[in-house]
Order: C-alpha cells, then sequence, then structure tokens
C-alpha cells in the first residue's frame, strides 16, 4: 500500500512495531494536518494521539482524550513538592505546588525555555485584640509573576497565624500577637498581618496589613495600624480601621478595615467590618485570600447583643461580641487556608 508524497508514490513501512517515515521523499520535511483553532473544535470522534498542527496558536497540538495539548518548544520544569493540581489553561497544562504547611520546593530540571514560576505568597493573619479590641489584620499578599528558578532546593516557610487577646476572666494573654511572615526561598517574602489593638487607649499593630484600633472607654479614636510595612508596590496589604467604643476592622489584602462611628459613651457600638481580601488564580481557579478580622462589638448591657461585625472576604474572622462579661469569640472565615503556591 502505497501513499504519494511530493508527486512521487513511496511506500510506509514498519519497523519494530514503529513507523518509519525516513526513507520518505521528503526534502521539505513531514507535514502534519493545519487546522485552525476553530476548525480544531469541530472536530468529531477525536482517537487519543491525533497530532495537528494548530495554525491560530502556531504550535502542534495533541488529543489527550479529552482536551488539545500544546506541544511546547524547548523541554519543561520538573519539581516536587506542595500539594500538587493540574489545571488546563487555552489548551496548555499547567500545575500548581500549594503548600499549607512549611516544606520544600525542589526544583530537578528546567531548560533554556521553560525557567520561571509564579509565586503567591500570603503571611499569617494577625490575632484579634482583647476585649471588644480591634480586627487583626490579614497577612501580606503578594504575587511574583515570572521568577526565575534553578535546579536546588527553595525553603518554603508558611506563617503562622498570631492568637488573639483575652482579657477577661483571665489576663494571661492582653495583647495579641501579629502574624508571622511567609517566605520562598531567599527572595520572596510578605509580612505577618498586624494584631488588633485592645481595649483602653491602644492602636492596631502595623503589619502586612494593619490590625484595627483597640476600643476606648471614653470613645476617643484609637488608629489602626499601617499596612504594606514592605513598601511593596502594589501593595501587599491596607490599613486597620479606626477604633473608638468598640474595635476598628483589620485591614485586607484587598482594602482598609472599617472605621468605628463616634457615640455616646456607654451605648452599644459595633465593630467595624474588616477589609476584604484579595482574588489570585495563580492555583487556576480564583481564590480571595487575607482578609482582615471584623472589631469586636461592645455592648456592656446587652450580653451577647449581636453576631459580630463581619470579617472580610478571604478568611477573615468576625468579630467578638459580648458585654462586660467574658470575652466571646465570633464565628471564624471559612475560606480556604492561607499560604504560598508556586505554579
Amino acid at each position: 500500500m502505497g501513499i504519494q508524497i511530493n508527486g512521487t508514490n513511496d511506500t510506509i513501512s514498519a519497523v519494530d512495531g514503529s513507523l518509519d517515515i525516513q526513507g520518505l521523499n521528503t526534502p521539505n520535511g513531514f507535514i502534519v494536518t493545519n487546522k485552525t483553532t476553530t476548525q480544531r473544535d469541530a472536530l468529531t470522534s477525536v482517537s487519543n494521539g491525533t497530532i495537528i498542527y494548530n495554525t491560530t496558536n502556531k504550535r502542534v497540538e495533541v488529543y489527550d482524550g479529552s482536551t488539545w495539548v500544546g506541544v511546547e518548544r524547548g523541554g519543561y520544569i520538573e519539581a516536587t513538592g506542595g500539594l500538587i493540581s493540574e489545571y488546563d489553561s487555552a489548551g496548555t497544562k499547567y500545575r500548581a505546588h500549594i503548600f499549607q504547611s512549611s516544606g520544600e520546593f525542589r526544583v530537578h530540571n528546567t531548560s533554556p525555555v521553560y525557567n520561571t514560576v509564579d509565586v503567591l505568597l500570603v503571611g499569617g493573619g494577625g490575632g484579634g485584640g482583647a476585649q471588644h479590641g480591634g480586627g487583626g489584620g490579614g497577612g501580606g499578599m503578594k504575587e511574583f509573576p515570572s521568577y526565575r528558578i534553578n535546579p536546588g532546593v527553595y525553603k518554603v516557610i508558611v506563617g503562622a497565624g498570631g492568637a488573639g487577646g483575652m482579657g477577661v476572666p483571665a489576663p494571661a494573654n492582653p495583647v495579641a500577637i501579629p502574624g508571622e511572615p511567609s517566605s520562598f526561598g531567599n527572595d520572596l517574602r510578605v509580612s505577618g498581618g498586624g494584631a488588633g489593638g485592645k481595649y483602653g487607649d491602644s492602636g492596631g499593630q502595623p503589619g502586612g496589613s494593619g490590625g484595627g484600633g483597640g476600643s476606648d472607654e471614653d470613645n476617643n479614636a484609637n488608629p489602626g495600624g499601617s499596612g504594606n510595612i514592605a513598601g511593596y508596590s502594589p501593595v501587599e496589604g491596607y490599613a486597620g480601621g479606626l477604633g473608638r467604643y468598640a474595635g476598628g476592622g483589620g485591614g485586607g489584602a484587598g482594602g482598609n478595615g472599617s472605621d468605628v462611628s463616634p457615640i455616646s459613651p456607654y451605648g452599644i457600638a459595633d465593630g467595624g467590618n474588616g477589609g476584604n481580601g484579595s482574588p489570585s488564580s495563580y492555583t487556576g481557579t480564583s481564590v480571595v485570600y487575607a482578609g482582615g478580622g471584623g472589631g469586636g462589638t461592645h455592648s456592656p448591657s446587652a450580653p451577647n447583643f449581636a453576631t459580630g461585625p463581619l470579617g472580610g472576604s478571604g478568611g477573615g474572622g468576625r468579630g467578638g461580641k459580648g458585654s462586660g462579661g467574658p470575652d466571646t469569640p465570633g464565628a471564624m472565615g471559612n475560606n480556604p487556608p492561607d499560604g504560598p503556591s508556586a505554579g
């Protein structure tokens, strides 16, 4: 059985179970079927392993049984570490390495063409202040696109969240603890979130996002902590809100924490809402990270008055609720845990 190439009848032969085309009269090369993306997507009953040249994307593509995968030039990156998740975008497969605890990103192989990764870092969130204190600031969040890598080991540190303050009934931890920084290798780092201020003339701490200002018995303003202490552009986070008779909201990676408005002393005051987090698609799906915590509500004459101010989108917890009795924690945020990823 023969085929015609360049006007000459040649025979395709099988050698050791493989197709031998070296002997064919093809001085200008061997051409696979050309298709535009529209023509490719209109194909039906496509067999696994079908090869085309996509004239729209200008690359060879192979059908893997579910999608068309580009055959890229210049090799690939081989790496291990973290929770590995693969996803497809515009016919190209990507692999994300997601770390929710500290570990190592091991690069086994790179190439002259493929030698960069996109890195997302999220620091640990700050703790909320004691006794209707300020909300904790979200951990700093930053994308580092096209970071150059070489074969070797990159240490990944996932910053822990800070503990909240506790003033009643036992003042064992009156001051909240800031979140810890996260880092990738020796070069990339983001700050932990600032802790919220506690009751009584206490401002929020600075951090990746700042903690909310604490409450004040005389309704004076306690400032929120500043965000973006690393000085990044774009910023890694925003400032916490002003506290007055209740705690200000903690700042988030996507916006400031809310201020508390002045009220008459000894009234009921809601804390400020936490600042929203910021989205990233580095894991293949858009996820919001690093929301700020809500400030604590002050309700001296109505125990458990409210559910507590809202935490910012992206993991920010609700503010505490309660009266002059023991501190009552609010509900936790239900977004995925913060942590670095490399993809």
